[in-house]
């Protein structure tokens, strides 16, 4: 039995160095982005990468697994023969999802998603160009690649015939029984990457640099993640062609028109001042506040139910709120990913291949905590969320965040959800380093709640008999609390509060192309603020970055989608998209299209179909 138990291990550390040997491939491949990583670096990326590695070799090892235990009552050769089938499909999977991965990376500055890996089958183009030399090439490398990995198993594993020479075991039965065990117990490191959030890719992040963290992720695990629960799409159907007639990309001297115009900095006005100066410290202190899932129907102050955020509705007169704020997406990642990159969701086709986080995916996207960081801020984010198992510790370490509080630093008596730690406790803790604070520095800090999400069950019953406004009104009042008592502590004079929202969840219920589905509030607070009031400026939550910047004093040139909100000289308008469509608003037109049924399904305002041409050329921009 001994040598079974050897094979078996041999099985897994072969699939396990097999991946391993791929990620200084993959970075050679693109070394132009690798060589100034240090022999560390390239280290470290091999040592953090290997949980997914092991993981992805667990699911692999599995059916070898199952046919060695087979050997237990035969001595046939007949398992040898499925096993050859087996490994020469493992390797034409592993080899196709390492040279799809190393193909599409330049383009999308991403890893592989099971969108690409699915195209690599139906489109093979939309992975390796549109050349003819170039698909056969990538699926020579595949066939290489295959070949080296099946002859390592080979030599290794299915050459020999040991096994059909060794006597059968006394006890098949306790024999198998132990193999069966034994495959559960390698199986434990893919239970431990599903959590109540599904597989993260994030566990393999270790750095600042987002390059190295993608680098460190195993292509195989990062196309299993992003299939998860949502299955294979078909390849991109492009948009129509969306310019108006006669209109250009941008040539030297030729005046911008339509989308272009959008992001022009003479015409957006990006390096100007802002129209009005709302601060009255030069560097305040910048807490932002998310509030999960937060709709402008559930705030009173903003025309909607006025028995749910009560607190919130107290603090609107003290502060300056920003009325027609949207959310990007549905989305909660791309809800954070606006606030602190000042993006747009891009596109969201239902069968888009690869997705553009910014107009060039070759470089980190720019963000407003490094921003403020290399003014001398210093950065911390705090939330009851798992971040091991959400996707989010990427996002925020290369944002810029040095501190993290979250679900692992509470008592497990205030883990009360599958997915972390209710409100309150996560307010109090940051109160806490807030009271005992001895830093001069200026700081960034973002907040962020978590407990009105499903399963809605908060340790508070204001609102009864409506479990999800309940769970609302809790955050609410966590937030009520948590401004109050700030407002005793000495940093609340030079602290500027931005209370927002990720997105709109489930809940309430609505029409998914529903404007109301999008919108969001924005509220300034703090001593730091020396206006209060409403401002009515059509925007996103994408244009925090660009206003919080041009009140510094500092440039938001970088910051593609972000517009001043409070420059008269920047245009302003609303931008959101869904798998079924987008719309833009704006003051004089609120227009949103069905993608599917090719058609508007909203156009409201003094200047109907006005953003029209305008919404397709700004998708257009988006996707090339």
């Amino acid at each position: 039995m001994k040598i079974r138990f050897r094979y078996f291990l041999l099985t897994y550390v072969l699939f396990v160095v097999i991946f391993v040997f791929e990620k200084p491939l993959f970075m050679l491949r693109h070394l132009s982005q690798f060589k100034a990583s240090s022999f560390s670096e390239w280290m470290s990326v091999i040592w953090n990468g290997l949980s997914l590695d092991l993981t992805a070799a667990a699911w692999l090892t599995v059916i070898p697994g199952l046919l060695l235990t087979c050997t237990i009552w035969s001595r046939k050769k007949l398992w040898r023969r499925l096993a050859k089938i087996y490994f020469l499909l493992a390797s034409l999977l592993m080899a196709g999802v390492f040279v799809a991965d190393m193909a599409v990376y330049p383009n999308t500055g991403s890893k592989l998603t099971a969108n690409s890996l699915g195209a690599l089958l139906t489109q093979p183009s939309a992975v390796f160009g549109d050349s003819v030399w170039s698909v056969l090439g990538g699926f020579l490398a595949v066939l290489i690649f295959a070949m080296l990995f099946f002859v390592v198993f080979y030599l290794c594993l299915l050459g020999s015939e040991k096994l059909e020479r060794k006597l059968l075991p006394l006890n098949p039965l306790l024999f198998t029984l132990l193999f069966l065990l034994l495959e559960v117990v390698l199986l434990v490191p893919v239970f431990k990457g599903m959590g109540a959030n599904g597989m993260d890719v994030s566990k393999a992040y270790f750095s600042a640099n987002k390059r190295l963290n993608l680098a460190a992720v195993n292509p195989l695990y990062s196309a299993m993640a992003t299939w998860q629960g949502k299955g294979i799409a078909l390849p991109e159907i492009k948009f129509p062609i969306a310019r108006k007639s006669g209109e250009k990309k941008e040539e030297s001297g030729e005046r911008k028109e339509g989308a272009d115009a959008l992001f022009d900095p003479a015409i957006n006005g990006e390096q100007a001042k802002p129209s009005r100066a709302i601060l009255n410290t030069p560097k305040p202190n910048v807490l932002v506040v998310v509030l999960k899932n937060m709709p402008a129907s559930l705030v009173g102050a903003m025309g909607g139910d006025k028995n749910v955020t009560v607190c919130l509705n107290e603090l609107v007169p003290q502060g300056l709120l920003f009325n027609h704020i949207y959310a990007t997406s549905t989305n909660a990642a791309d809800g954070l990913r606006a606030l602190l990159n000042g993006e747009v969701s891009a596109s969201q086709h239902p069968t888009t291949i690869t997705q553009h986080p910014s107009p060039n995916t070759q470089q980190p996207s720019p963000s407003l905590v490094n921003t403020l960081r290399n003014e001398g801020y210093l950065a911390a984010y705090y939330s009851g969320l798992d971040l091991d198992g959400t996707n989010l510790r990427n996002q925020l370490k290369t944002a810029g965040f040095q501190g993290f509080v979250s679900q692992t630093d509470f008592s497990v008596a205030d883990r009360q959800n599958s997915w972390g730690v209710h409100d309150f406790p996560v307010f109090n803790a940051l109160l806490s380093e807030l009271r005992n604070e001895k830093t001069q520095k200026p700081w960034i800090r973002m907040v962020q709640t978590a407990s009105a999400q499903p399963p809605y069950t908060v340790p508070y019953h204001r609102v009864k008999d409506q479990l999800e406004n309940n769970a609302f009104a809790y955050s609410d009042a966590c937030l009520g609390h948590f401004i109050s008592e700030l407002k005793k502590l000495p940093q609340w004079e030079k602290t500027l509060v931005v209370v927002t929202s990720d997105c709109v969840g489930s809940y309430p219920q609505q029409n998914e192309l529903s404007t109301g589905r999008f919108h969001i509030p924005m509220l300034l607070l703090g001593g730091a603020l020396k206006e209060t009031g409403v401002v009515d400026t059509y925007g996103s939550q994408a244009d925090l970055a660009a206003t919080l910047l041009a009140q510094l004093g500092l440039s938001h040139k970088a910051f593609t989608y972000s517009k001043d909100l409070l420059s008269d000289a920047a245009p302003h308008f609303a931008y959101f998209s869904t798998p079924n469509g987008y719309g833009m608003l704006s003051a004089d037109n609120q227009l949103v299209i069905d993608q599917k049924a090719d058609k508007n399904v909203i156009d409201e305002g003094k200047e109907k179909g006005q953003n029209e041409d305008l919404l397709k050329a700004f998708r257009e921009y988006l996707d090339n």
